[in-house]
């Protein structure tokens, strides 16, 4: 299948520098890869940093690296968007004349709130997001969607308090435990930078506390492989407690699992259905394609696991990245039609330089459409 087509991709960069380097890299510049766009962005609300259709960055010293990723532009072809699209200024009116019609729906709200942030609109972004929540049909994956888009809209406060309830409710799975912990480090590593160090410390004991709880305690849902994608998170948190002073709960794994493992490239996707079998597929410049059924590629590209009964992680490294195009993929499947809160969803975290100072990281949302078929693509990696 041709696979830029039935493709509905949103996407937003984030520079999350690492406190303690295991390496002397700096980045020096930021540049922009020909043939990527600029989404809109908000002056009033820097909560919500970064370009959302890709980006660049340069790599210091005699071995410099420039890499982006391309990303397909958000463009379902669902009526309202059209509508609200065709309502010019007037789009309160024809958003609120659309909620009498469609507004039982989550996926509605999902699609005003991405319209919105597409639009530079980030207040009523998450005002729309959050609105799917007050609905009868919401439930766990409402839940789970909405903390997502807040994360991606830059409250990670809100998303926070909304994936601690998912803990709760569904406490037999480790998944919502590791995608609290990596909120809790997104938002120490806001703390660190506002200068709050105390509370950035707070935020990394309370991660590296539930990451050992994921990895360590046995539950009833096991899925292969994610202690290794949940352990690269937890050493990250680990390091960066530590470069802060931090020394107690370090301890809450054993030393054989402490080691930080930077990488040059790193890419983790989820998804938010069960008993549903999702694959990653990165093709490597030198035409490895590594994936499933060919985990390990001869220059190291890795595949740490193969989860096929439903939510992830699945997660590709790279710890030195050779010159050239690296295209990132991911397999589609019919969607449940009756659910209301629209099609499954792969969420991709793409990250550059993993556990080095200027680790920079792209969020990604793939809605996986029906009756697409073969492969998705989720973006492009260009190392030069």
């Amino acid at each position: 299948a041709d696979d830029n087509a039935n493709i509905i991709v949103t996407g937003t960069t984030r520079s999350r520098p690492s406190l303690e380097s295991p390496s002397p890299v700096t980045t020096v510049s930021e540049d922009r890869l020909e043939g990527t766009g600029d989404a809109a962005a908000t002056a009033s609300d820097a909560a919500a940093d970064g370009r959302l259709a890709g980006s660049g960055f340069r790599r210091g010293g005699d071995d410099q690296i420039v890499a982006a990723t391309a990303l397909p532009e958000w463009s379902p072809a669902r009526p309202w968007l059209a509508a609200l699209d065709a309502a010019g200024d007037k789009w309160l009116e024809e958003q609120d004349r659309l909620a009498s019609v469609h507004g039982a729906l989550p996926l509605f709200w999902f699609d005003v709130a991405e319209w919105h942030f597409q639009k530079g609109r980030v207040v009523e972004a998450r005002r729309a997001v959050t609105s799917a929540l007050d609905l009868p049909a919401r439930d766990n994956q409402t839940l789970s969607i909405v903390a997502a888009r807040l994360a991606r809209y830059g409250d990670l406060t809100r998303a926070i308090a909304l994936n601690e309830q998912l803990v709760d409710r569904e406490n037999e799975r480790p998944q919502p435990l590791r995608t609290l912990a990596v909120l809790l480090m997104s938002r120490a590593e806001e703390h660190r930078a506002a200068g709050w160090i105390d509370a950035a410390r707070a935020d990394l004991r309370h991660a590296i506390a539930l990451l050992a709880d994921a990895v360590l305690t046995v539950r009833r849902e096991q899925y292969r492989g994610f202690e290794q994608t949940a352990l690269m998170d937890a050493n990250l948190a680990v390091q960066r407690y530590r470069a802060l002073g931090g020394l107690n709960y370090v301890n809450v794994f054993p030393a054989e699992l402490v080691r930080m493992l930077d990488t040059d490239i790193r890419v983790v996707i989820e998804w938010n259905t069960p008993r549903t079998d999702m694959d990653l597929h990165v093709t490597q410049p030198d035409g490895q394609e590594v994936y499933f059924g060919y985990r390990q590629s001869t220059n190291g590209g890795l595949l740490t696991a193969d989860v096929t009964n439903g939510f992830g992680p699945e997660e590709y490294l790279l710890r030195i990245a050779a010159a050239g195009t690296y295209t990132i993929q991911t397999n589609s499947f019919a969607e449940d039609r009756a659910n209301p809160n629209g099609p499954s969803t792969i969420a991709a975290r793409i990250i550059r330089n993993f556990g080095r100072a200027n680790q920079t990281e792209e969020l990604v949302d793939v809605e996986m459409q029906p009756d697409a078929g073969g492969r998705m693509l989720i973006g492009r990696v260009v190392v030069r």
